[in-house]
Order: structure tokens, then sequence, then C-alpha cells
């Protein structure tokens, strides 16, 4: 089993096939793919509740845990796709790391001069 994908360095290593890249299994498990993006289960299960990552099966009720729920790899290609794409327009695009404190307005009491 391969245990997750490199993140790419440089654009022109944005050219990835997931489809190719993730194991032959038609239904991941949330551990599977925890594992796979090195990442929390939490994380993916809030990926799926969020809708960002339709699942296939969720079978979980009060009583289950949430390696009940199942995301078809069509599902995680789109993804994984959707995710290489917002990479690649973010460093196309790149933003200051950080704020000039000094435009920062302080925070509490107004002036009062």
């Amino acid at each position: 089993m391969k245990t997750g994908i490199a993140a790419p360095k440089t654009q022109r290593e944005f050219d990835i096939d997931f489809n190719a890249e993730l194991p032959q299994w038609e239904f991941f498990s949330v551990w599977q793919l925890a594992q796979s993006w090195r990442c929390s289960r939490e994380h993916v299960v809030n990926l799926v509740e969020s809708g960002e990552l339709p699942v296939g099966f969720d079978l979980r009720n009060k009583a289950s845990s949430k390696s009940m729920i199942r995301v078809p790899r069509r599902s995680v290609v789109e993804f994984l796709n959707r995710r290489k794409d917002l990479v690649a327009v973010a460093e196309a695009n790149p933003q200051p790391a950080y704020r000039d404190a000094s435009k920062r307005r302080p925070k509490g009491r107004a002036d009062r001069s």
C-alpha cells in the first residue's frame, strides 16, 4: 500500500494523476485517507461533514465509530484535483504572509485627543 502522496515542490509537479497514485480501491475509509494524506481522522471527517468530500456510505449512528464512513474513489480524486487547482492558483498569486503591524489599528479604547 502506498502511504502518501508527496506534496509538489514546483508548479511543474502539479501534473499528478491522482487516479494512478492512489491505491486501487473503490472505496476508502476515514483512517485510510488520513494515513495517505498524513492528517488526522478528525480532519477527514470534517471534510466529509462540510460536504467538501462526498461520501458513498455513511453508516454511522450514535453508537458507531467514524470508521463507518466510506468515500468513493471518484470523490477522492475530484477532491484532490480541486485542491491541486487551488494550490496552483495560490502559488501563481502569492499573498504576503503577514500584515504590516504599523497599519493595524490598536485594540481597545479609541484615542480621545
